[in-house]
């Protein structure tokens, strides 16, 4: 039986099973990885036997730490394919099954596709009383959150559950995300004080070529390497998100942006962490391209801050010289690469260097999920220290406004 305190943990990132994210995830030190609890979500095109498999090597390359394993959403099943784990039959016995054989795991309860509460809350006591822990992803608030207080009730300790308040994509959603999270927080604060809740949401875009980049060594514009800098541009200019900007060299096709990063916003607006925990995609949109590299990509490297993201590009190049350009671009640009002495920031100066260690946009994605999540374990650790030893209690949904909080200011408290 699992024996850990959620509240230990100052990160709850939320990746997909897959080579690159799992790279990144295990490349960090064993301090990072002691702060955070991730959530892996299994490739519903591996057979039964192939998920046990990845979730074994998993638990080998984190060196028994525990972590949260979801299925993800149900897919469209056929007679000719369907998928076992997702049946519902007596409670999701196929499931329950499955996830008892680790002793490191906390499962993702399922919910029943119909609605119904029971299924939800059999399978809650089962695991309970088998495993010691387990989670719920709130996906759906409307019709998910009343069949988790039904499950709460029944167990015998909600303290042996953490709920996730799953946001999705963020991007030109931010303040109805922030409206319907905050009355799924407030039902379950009032109802279980003590409850540990963990808000999940990204904003980063399926792809960065839908916003404005412009040409490193072009005509002189602002450095928006600040992000102080970068919010004050937009607001001057009327617009909501993100700009692109221009340092360093004076090749036309390397290409620079800065794209600001909502999740933290959002998380800041629910209360910040004497409300509920900080989680989000790991510097991923929530239905990634696959990382397989085909004819179609460019040369590009991302480099994640604490509350935006830098990244460049070379145009229709897909060289190693190409590779070794941007991170020299990025170095000059941001002289606080290697401060975090993580893998993903030592992949980039070595590249820097003329040592580029692959090419390609898989091994490059684990770069830069590898950044972000050692930059977000960092700040998730430093507003915990200010977080209280209960959590603080919402106020009624009745009299909701949009907070003006920040990042900042949950420093400062």
């Amino acid at each position: 039986m699992l024996d850990l305190t959620f509240e230990d943990f100052a990160y709850f990132p939320a990746l997909r099973a897959r080579q690159a994210e799992l790279r990144a995830l295990t490349a960090l030190d064993d301090e990072r990885l002691d702060q955070i609890l991730p959530m892996l979500t299994l490739s519903h095109g591996l057979s039964a036997l192939e998920q046990r498999r990845a979730v074994d090597r998993v638990g080998e390359r984190l060196r028994g730490r525990p972590l949260v394993l979801d299925l993800g959403e149900p897919p469209r099943a056929t007679a000719q394919s369907p998928v076992p784990l997702f049946d519902d039959a007596h409670a999701f016995q196929a499931w329950r099954s499955f996830v008892s054989d680790f002793d490191h795991v906390v499962p993702v309860l399922q919910f029943e596709c119909r609605g119904e509460r029971r299924p939800l809350v059999r399978q809650a006591v089962l695991i309970e009383r088998v495993l010691g822990r387990l989670a719920f992803r709130v996906r759906h608030p409307e019709t998910e959150i009343e069949q988790v207080l039904a499950a709460l009730d029944a167990m015998d300790d909600a303290g042996n559950a953490v709920v996730y308040l799953d946001g999705g994509y963020l991007r030109g959603a931010l303040f109805e995300c922030w409206r319907t999270l905050t009355r799924s927080l407030i039902r379950l604060r009032m109802a279980y004080p003590d409850l540990m809740v963990v808000m999940l949401a990204t904003s980063f875009p399926s792809s960065v070529q839908q916003f404005q980049l412009r040409s490193v060594g072009a005509a002189a514009v602002p450095d928006l390497s600040d992000l102080s800098e970068l919010m004050g541009l937009c607001d001057k200019l009327g617009v909501s998100s993100l700009s692109g900007v221009v340092a360093g060299s004076a090749a036309p096709a390397l290409q620079r942006g800065v794209l600001e990063m909502q999740e933290r916003t959002l998380h800041a607006r629910l209360g910040g962490p004497a409300m509920l925990g900080y989680g989000d995609y790991g510097a991923l949109h929530p239905h990634p391209r696959p990382t397989a590299d085909g004819a179609e990509w460019t040369a590009r490297i991302d480099y994640p801050k604490e509350s935006c993201w830098v990244f460049h590009r070379r145009l229709n190049d897909q060289s190693r010289s190409a590779y070794s350009q941007i991170a020299n671009a990025l170095a000059e640009a941001e002289p606080e690469l290697g401060g975090l002495d993580c893998w993903g920031e030592r992949m980039i100066l070595d590249a820097a260097q003329g040592e580029v260690f692959a090419r390609g946009p898989a091994a490059w994605l684990a770069v830069r999920i590898n950044i972000h999540l050692a930059r977000q374990v960092a700040l998730s650790a430093r507003l915990s220290a200010h977080r209280p030893a209960q959590p603080a209690r919402p106020a009624s949904a009745d009299a909701m406004e949009w907070p003006e909080s920040s990042v900042d200011d949950l420093l400062e408290a």
